[in-house]
């Protein structure tokens, strides 16, 4: 296909978290990237350096700091945040404010929406139901089910407590 679909304007490029991201990457490393295009060409030669101020810029929190960003071996062997740790969940819900996390409808078509705030208490819930359960780290739950907010939600449960999820 030759004919471009959507292109945004100036404007929408100006503000973009690309363009505020490509700026960060300038400023911390003294280049002079305009384009995507300039940005992708140096992540790519700069892995390392890319990836590690994306982690800082994205607040992603590790729980134990990384020692490399990535090892240098091969693709399918390659490490990335080498030693650390973070939880998907706390990321998912570091929010817990009223505004809306899930917006999910039903066969009826009826749509509800979910604000991070209950989302959480929703999600403590269920961590307090696996832990009565004695359901703990490293142990497996597994579901078959839709693609619904209570699985969303148990989903985030077992991730808070490093409970391995398959569905």
């Amino acid at each position: 296909m030759k004919q471009i679909l959507w292109q945004p304007s100036n404007d929408q490029l100006q503000h973009s978290q690309m363009t505020k991201f490509m700026n960060t990457v300038n400023k911390t490393f003294s280049l002079h990237l305009t384009t995507y295009n300039d940005l992708h060409k140096w992540a790519c030669k700069q892995p390392n350096e890319f990836w590690g101020l994306a982690a800082k810029e994205l607040g992603l929190r590790f729980t134990s700091p990384y020692t490399e960003v990535k090892t240098d071996s091969d693709f399918i062997n390659t490490e990335w945040f080498t030693n650390s740790r973070l939880n998907y969940a706390e990321h998912c819900l570091h929010f817990n404010d009223d505004k809306t996390a899930i917006i999910h409808t039903d066969e009826s078509g009826e749509i509800n929406r979910t604000s991070y705030k209950e989302l959480t208490q929703k999600v403590s819930r269920c961590i307090q139901f696996l832990k009565e359960k004695n359901i703990k780290k490293n142990d497996v739950v597994a579901a078959m089910t839709t693609n619904s907010e209570e699985t969303i939600i148990l989903f985030l449960a077992c991730a808070s407590l490093g409970i391995i999820w398959t569905s």
